[in-house]
């Protein structure tokens, strides 16, 4: 349990209720249920174990409804697969190959009258991870392969990013800053990604 309060995640989710709770209730904010389809790039890595990143692609789909103020209900699906970077040193560290997708439900905060602008999202859920072939380097306690399976566990994901005009028709573009990956415990190894999105907003 100390990994998971401990977890920089949970801090920032922390963090997030934080602002929704102080937020003026009285502000007036869009009915309608909004949506999102974004893809991206980033890096994956596996968590405890000392490895090198994976080169990494992401799609997410999401949804979220609006509850009080800048505060939204908000759900996501992302999925994200990857492969470890190009390295010429056979001693250097091996992401090996990995996947990661969640679905994650939580809240989004966002511009209390329009939906272009800042918004901030961060939930919890359950997700799935597989890796093979990730190796730890030769100048650290984890060096030898990581013992890898299939995992399903709790999971949870934080978000970053900016709605602007400029999509086709009604829609808006948008980019942002994305994590996701499961809580761990001892030694049960999992991916965690790092990504950059750019996608389509309504």
């Amino acid at each position: 349990m100390r990994h998971y309060i401990g977890h920089p995640l949970w801090l920032a989710f922390g963090a997030a209720l934080v602002v929704g709770c102080i937020a003026d209730p009285e502000a007036h904010a869009g009915e309608r249920i909004g949506a999102y389809l974004d893809v991206g790039f980033g890096a994956s890595r596996i968590q405890p174990f000392v490895t090198g990143p994976a080169l990494c692609g992401t799609i997410g789909v999401g949804a979220s409804t609006h509850l009080f103020g800048p505060t939204r209900a908000w759900f996501e699906f992302r999925a994200t697969a990857g492969d470890e970077f190009p390295s010429g040193m056979p001693e250097a560290a091996n992401a090996g190959n990995q996947s990661l997708s969640t679905f994650l439900g939580g809240l989004e905060f966002m511009n209390r009258t329009l939906f272009r602008g800042p918004f901030l999202t961060a939930g919890l859920g359950v997700g799935h991870s597989t890796i093979s072939g990730a190796r730890g380097p030769t100048n650290s306690p984890n060096f030898g392969f990581v013992p890898l399976h299939d995992r399903t566990a709790a999971a949870c994901g934080l978000g970053l990013g900016y709605r602007f005009s400029g999509g086709p028709g009604p829609m808006l573009a948008q980019f942002a800053l994305r994590t996701h990956g499961l809580l761990y415990q001892d030694m049960s190894a999992s991916a965690y990604t790092t990504v950059i999105t750019l996608g389509l907003a309504y």
